[in-house]
C-alpha cells in the first residue's frame, strides 16, 4: 500500500501512565500510528479539529475516539489536524478552562466526548454559537441544549427499543433485566418511554457472581413465554442467556440493543443460548479501505458505535456533509441512525430486516 505522508495533532497515550491535564500536540506520521509511538515530529499549519474529553470519566473511550479520528483522516487524506484537550473531569470550571484554551488556539471545530453532565455545562460558555461542536455520546431526545451550533451524535436507544418490540406480539409479557450502572439505568428508563408498553417485571442485576437462581428459575412465572429485554453489558448478558438455556426456562424472545452487538456475544454464548434472540444495531457498513486504516491502529468501527459516531463527527466537522455515510443522515442538529435488526448464526450476525 502506498502512503502519502501528512501529520495530525494527537495526544499519544501510554495508558498505564495516565493522562496529563493540559492539551498535547504531537504530529504523527500517516505511515505508522499507534498508541505509544510516533515516527515524525514536524510542524504543521493546517486547520485543526479539537477533541475534548475528561480523562477521569471517559479515559478509554477518549483513546478509541482519537484513534478513530486519526484513521478517518488517513483514509480521507484531508488537510486537517487533530489536537486533544483533556479537561480531566466535567466540572464547570474544567469545561470553561478547556474552551478558554481552545479559543486561544484559534480552533472553532470541536468533537466533544463528554457525558450528559459534561454536555450540560456548554450553556455556561461565552460565545458558544461561534464553535461547531459534535457530541458523539449525547442523544438530543434526552438532552437538548438549544444551541444552534451543536450536533448530537448518539444513537437513539428509544428508537432501537421501538424497532425491537415490533417483533413482539402485543399480548406478550415484557420483562426488563438491567444492571445497576448509570448506563444500565438509562437504558431501562428509555425502555419505559416506549409508547403503550407495559413492563410486567423488572430485575436490577448487581455483581452477584452469577448467582441468579433467585429470579432465574421456572417458578418465576413472570418469565414464562415472556419477551425478555436485556439491558446489561456483554458478560452479564452472556451469563443470563446461558442460565436461561441451562434451566430450560421458556422465554418467547430475547431482545437487546446496540449494547450487545459485539462478536463477544458469539464467543461467550452458544447458539442454543441465543435462540429467539434479536439484536438492534445502528452501525452500517463503511468500506474496506476505511476499515483497513482503522485496523492499522487496532481500532474498531464495525461494532463500536462510539468510534463509528466519532468518524461521522469528524466528517461533519470537515465540511458538514455526511452523505457518504448513507443511510445515516442529519436532521435538526441530530444524527439520525436507522435501526437494523439482527439474529445470530453460530459464528456471525445475520440481518433480520431493516426498518
Amino acid at each position: 500500500m502506498k502512503f502519502k505522508k501528512y501529520y495530525i495533532y494527537v495526544i499519544i497515550f501510554v495508558y498505564t501512565l495516565g493522562f496529563s491535564g493540559c492539551s498535547t500536540a504531537v504530529p504523527v506520521s500517516k505511515k505508522l500510528v499507534n498508541k505509544t509511538s510516533v515516527l515524525d515530529l514536524l510542524p504543521t499549519t493546517s486547520p485543526t479539529i479539537a477533541i475534548v474529553f475528561p480523562s477521569k470519566v471517559l479515559g478509554k473511550w477518549a483513546i478509541d475516539a482519537t484513534n478513530s479520528a486519526i484513521s478517518y483522516m488517513m483514509y480521507k487524506e484531508n488537510d486537517f489536524n487533530i489536537k486533544v484537550f483533556n479537561s480531566i473531569n466535567e466540572s464547570e470550571d474544567s469545561i470553561q478552562n478547556v474552551f478558554s484554551e481552545i479559543s486561544k488556539e484559534g480552533i472553532s471545530k470541536i468533537l466533544m466526548l463528554v457525558t450528559y453532565d459534561g454536555a450540560s455545562k456548554l450553556s455556561t460558555i461565552s460565545n458558544i454559537d461561534s464553535y461547531q461542536i459534535y457530541l458523539p455520546l449525547i442523544d438530543k431526545n434526552i438532552l437538548d441544549l438549544n444551541i444552534s451550533s451543536v450536533i448530537y451524535g448518539s444513537i437513539d436507544y428509544l428508537q432501537q427499543f421501538t424497532a425491537l418490540l415490533e417483533h413482539s406480539s402485543e399480548d406478550e409479557k415484557i420483562v426488563d433485566f438491567y444492571d445497576r450502572s448509570k448506563f444500565g439505568k438509562q437504558l431501562s428508563n428509555s425502555l419505559s418511554k416506549v409508547d403503550n408498553l407495559n413492563v410486567l417485571y423488572k430485575e436490577s442485576i448487581n455483581n452477584n457472581n452469577g448467582r441468579y437462581s433467585v429470579f432465574l428459575n421456572k417458578n418465576n412465572h413472570a418469565l414464562y413465554q415472556s419477551t425478555l429485554i436485556i439491558n446489561m453489558p456483554i458478560v452479564k448478558s452472556s451469563i443470563v442467556l446461558s442460565q436461561i438455556n441451562t434451566k430450560d426456562i421458556n422465554i418467547s424472545k430475547v431482545l437487546s440493543t446496540q449494547l450487545n452487538y459485539t462478536p463477544l456475544l458469539l464467543s461467550l454464548t452458544q447458539l442454543e443460548d441465543r435462540k429467539n434472540m434479536l439484536i438492534a444495531s445502528s452501525i452500517f457498513e463503511t468500506n474496506d479501505k476505511l476499515e483497513e486504516y482503522n485496523a492499522l491502529i487496532d481500532n474498531d468501527i464495525k461494532y463500536n458505535w462510539v468510534n463509528y459516531s466519532t468518524t461521522i463527527g469528524i466528517q461533519y466537522l470537515i465540511n458538514k456533509d455526511i452523505s457518504s455515510f448513507y443511510p445515516v443522515k442529519l436532521e435538526k442538529n441530530k444524527i439520525v441512525f436507522p435501526v437494523q435488526i439482527f439474529e445470530t448464526t453460530k459464528y456471525s450476525f445475520k440481518s433480520h430486516n431493516i426498518l
